[in-house]
């Protein structure tokens, strides 16, 4: 993941979080906790504690950490600690590529 990968990511968690925010109890049903995590770890990677990425998911935090193991997109460490997995840098390099203006 490139610099630039991790600035789009950033930037994109870092919406979401301002958007939080603004609407405050009203930003029920904007859900995508998972995503969030996923983001979080791109930004703030390679390697995030585990309380850091589970504050990223809100409540029920376990449940998303397993569905994106499972998915094989991020991998515990032996030091409680989470990273994001091969398949799931490459799919979202591969969506950041998507997302991040071109360059003139």
């Amino acid at each position: 993941m490139t610099p630039a990968h991790k600035a789009a990511a950033e930037l994109l968690y870092t919406s979401r979080r301002t958007r939080d925010k603004v609407f405050g109890a009203d930003r029920e049903g904007f859900g995508e906790p998972g995503w969030d995590m996923l983001l979080a770890l791109a930004a703030f990677g390679p390697m995030v504690a585990v309380n850091l990425f589970h504050r990223a998911a809100g409540p029920n935090p376990g449940t998303y950490l397993n569905w994106l193991i499972s998915r094989e997109l991020v991998a515990l460490t032996e030091r409680d600690t989470v990273e994001i997995a091969e398949r799931g840098r490459a799919l979202l390099v591969q969506y950041l590529d998507h997302e991040m203006p071109a360059k003139p």
